[in-house]
C-alpha cells in the first residue's frame, strides 16, 4: 500500500499543500487530474502529498515552500 511506502516522509493534506506552495487548493486539484503533481488518495478519497513531493515541485517550478522561505 502506499501509506507503507511513505511512512518515512510527511503527508500533507491538500490545505497544507496548497498553504506551502502558496497556490490555491483547486490549483492542486487541476495539477492533480492533469498529472502535473498526483496526488495519492485515503480511504476516504482525500488528496494527500508528501513533503517531498510538495518541494520537488516548488523547485521544478522554481517556487520556495513557506517551510523553505522561513530558512
Amino acid at each position: 500500500t502506499w501509506e507503507g511506502q511513505y511512512m518515512t516522509d510527511e503527508l500533507l493534506g491538500i490545505s497544507e499543500a496548497a498553504r506551502r506552495l502558496r497556490v490555491h487548493s483547486f490549483t492542486l486539484r487541476r495539477w492533480d487530474i492533469s498529472g502535473q503533481l498526483p496526488a495519492m488518495r485515503d480511504s476516504a478519497g482525500r488528496r494527500l502529498y508528501t513533503a517531498t513531493q510538495i518541494d520537488e515541485c516548488a523547485r521544478r517550478r522554481g517556487m520556495k515552500t513557506t517551510s523553505e522561505a522561513s530558512r
